[in-house]
């Protein structure tokens, strides 16, 4: 199929390139009657802009990019449809990359951002703002979601402390003493805040905390940590996990080990993705505002694609959603 040009549009009118390149940008210097003509046939014609050629004129691609961990991470499902949203009447495409948490990747994944000339870059990695983002951050525009605020200001995040500290107030109500937290190593921010929260809200409610950590935050790892624990360490009553992912794997190791859920082991995830609601027994879990995370996010990018300040960072707060994984405890 033949692309459809000005030159196209020029030839059915019988008017110059520049007339109808003047005429597409309402320019007061070509006459009403010809302005309307030259558009009605590029309607009829089904011209669309070159983007190639407006991004040479504006020094804008119409194209930004947003960093994920994992691309198959069910967290960021919200979030994307959310910046996608805001960002589709506006005819800005958006890249997606993820860095599969290898610095390696990291590295490159800036470099060809950089050379590819996207207009701005989501940061929504679990590292957060690595070396080599920072570094992309001094000559394009970057937001980050969920990375720690006091690296990079330009940020959208979730106040995970009191989200700790919600779910095990209500683990203290249901009678639990022995309160275990699965973490994740390459949690970055949200693992940090996560086990801060955990061991302070432990000292003051009283709770006897154990701690592990797993390699990652994928189903399968969460499942493989739990095996371990479950073979080597006490257990604890209620089990905090890092987020729903992991949660799920530990879910499943205790089913194999013959372990009833909430019955002889309660489970607490976090970020309440999609599949959480649907389990059996529904996963108790801290929603994560994700869709409202990824709005702000692409508001506070609109801003500074306009050349205006942001009021930033901007933290906000989800809620606990009970289901059936929590149980009282004598």
């Amino acid at each position: 199929m033949t692309r459809v040009t000005i030159k196209t549009i020029a030839e059915a009118v019988g008017v110059t390139h520049g007339t109808v390149s003047r005429a597409l940008r309402d320019d007061p210097r070509v006459r009403q009657e010809t302005t309307k003509l030259v558009k009605q046939k590029a309607a009829e014609l089904g011209y669309r802009p070159s983007r190639v050629g407006r991004a040479l004129k504006t020094r804008k691609t119409g194209t930004l990019a947003i960093v994920l961990s994992y691309a198959h991470d069910p967290f960021y499902s919200q979030v994307l449809q959310a910046v996608h949203d805001r960002l589709f009447p506006l005819e800005i495409s958006l890249f997606v990359a993820a860095t599969e948490h290898d610095p390696a990747r990291q590295k490159v994944t800036a470099e060809i951002l950089s050379e590819r000339m996207v207009d701005g870059v989501f940061v929504c990695c679990l590292p957060g703002m690595t070396e080599p983002f920072l570094q992309l951050s001094k000559t394009l525009p970057v937001v980050t979601i969920n990375c720690d605020p006091q690296i990079y200001p330009y940020s959208v995040y979730h106040d995970d402390f009191k989200a700790m500290g919600d779910c095990l107030k209500m683990l203290t109500r249901k009678g639990h003493r022995k309160v275990g937290y699965l973490g994740a190593q390459n949690g970055g921010f949200a693992q940090r805040t996560r086990l801060d929260a955990f061991n302070k809200f432990c000292r003051e409610l009283s709770l006897h905390p154990i701690v592990r950590t797993s390699q990652d935050v994928k189903i399968e790892v969460g499942a493989e940590a739990m095996e371990t624990w479950l073979e080597k360490d006490e257990l604890p009553s209620a089990l905090v996990c890092f987020n729903d992912t992991m949660a799920i794997g530990a879910m499943n190791a205790c089913r194999k080990k013959g372990l009833r859920i909430p019955e002889d082991i309660s489970l607490v995830g976090f970020d309440d993705i999609e599949m959480a609601a649907y389990l059996n027994p529904g996963l108790t879990t801290y929603s994560q505002p994700r869709y409202e995370m990824g709005r702000i996010a692409a508001e506070m990018m609109l801003a500074l694609q306009s050349g205006k300040t942001p009021e930033a960072p901007v933290c906000l707060s989800g809620k606990l959603i009970e289901r059936e994984t929590v149980a009282h405890t004598p």
